[in-house]
Formats: structure tokens, C-alpha cells, sequence
């Protein structure tokens, strides 16, 4: 083989073990971030619907004191 082509065929066929791995370095460097701003946006949809659901019962909890306190 010629000294052109031998990197080319150390990396395609596993010469070195480095250039095997940092493809896989890099598409963890894509992949993490995005897997982590999914994980974000469910944890704060989740707070924020528990949030709404909290402020729907002391909304109704209001709705009565202020309702009893018109019938006395």
C-alpha cells in the first residue's frame, strides 16, 4: 500500500482506535444537549401543570370564603 492512501485505510479499517472513536465523541456532544432540553422542557411542563392545578384549588377555596362571606 502506498503511504497516500495508508491513513485513510488506518481509519476507515481501524488502523487507530482514536480516529474511531472521536465520531462517536462528537455525535455524543449533539446528542447529550439535545436529550437534556427535552428532559428540561418535561420537568418544567410537568412543575408548570402542578403549579396551574395549585392556583386552580386556591382559586376555588377563594370562590367559597368570598361566596360564604356574601351570604352572612
Amino acid at each position: 500500500m502506498n503511504s497516500i492512501n495508508e491513513p485513510l485505510h488506518n481509519l476507515i479499517y481501524g488502523g487507530n482506535t482514536m480516529a474511531s472513536i472521536i465520531p462517536l465523541i462528537v455525535i455524543l456532544f449533539y446528542i447529550i444537549p439535545v436529550l437534556f432540553i427535552i428532559w428540561f422542557l418535561i420537568k418544567y411542563l410537568q412543575s408548570q401543570n402542578e403549579r396551574n392545578m395549585i392556583l386552580k384549588e386556591i382559586s376555588r377555596k377563594l370562590d367559597i370564603i368570598i361566596t360564604n362571606e356574601k351570604e352572612m
